[in-house]
């Protein structure tokens, strides 16, 4: 936990250079990252994900990333706050 948050303290949308991340760890970090701020994923990100994983897992993963998305952008259009 410690090496995503320094991460996202940084650039979120380069890669994560922790010895405490695996290489599929700091490339789905990646992904997600570029895929939540910008919308588009760079090509490299892209080739480095298909490395990684088969058609299958990448668009299970995708998924994922765009439902948790699609549910912070519900939240706070609808001006849901989480509870301290």
């Amino acid at each position: 936990l410690d090496a995503l948050v320094q991460h996202l303290e940084r650039n979120p949308r380069l890669a994560p250079v922790s010895p405490a991340l695996a290489a599929t760890e700091m490339i789905v970090i990646q992904y997600a990252a570029q895929m939540t701020l910008d919308v588009q994923v760079s090509d490299d990100v892209f080739s480095e994900l298909r490395q990684h994983f088969d058609t299958t897992g990448i668009v299970e993963l995708t998924t994922a990333i765009a439902s948790y998305n699609m549910v912070a952008r519900i939240l706070v259009g609808l001006g849901v706050t989480p509870e301290a």
